[in-house]
């Protein structure tokens, strides 16, 4: 899967500055710096360190997932248990826990 895990990705951009970053946002590994639960009812809640969480809405036509939260869409392929999301030309991974 094209794509890198969301820690590769920060890491990519923070360079040494990997610890600084963590203890900034309070958190202890990448994976709590960003999350995305779909829920069965077709809720969804990204959270975001640092910045909140966010409730929106998720449907999914085959392996496209598109979660919109305050009208925007953002869309995820969805390959066994990852999602992935490209935005700008960077794109991240996500795997389910």
């Amino acid at each position: 899967m094209d794509g890198q895990p969301v820690e590769e990705y920060f890491k990519s951009m923070l360079g040494e500055d990997v610890d600084f970053a963590l203890q900034m946002f309070g958190i202890s590994s990448f994976e709590e710096l960003m999350t995305v639960e779909l829920k069965s009812d077709g809720s969804a809640l990204v959270a975001m360190a640092g910045q909140g969480s966010y409730s929106g809405a998720w449907e999914q036509d085959g392996e496209k997932i598109t979660v919109t939260v305050d009208g925007e869409p953002a869309t995820f392929i969805l390959q066994g248990n990852e999602l992935s999301f490209e935005e700008s030309g960077e794109s991240m991974v996500f795997v389910k826990k």
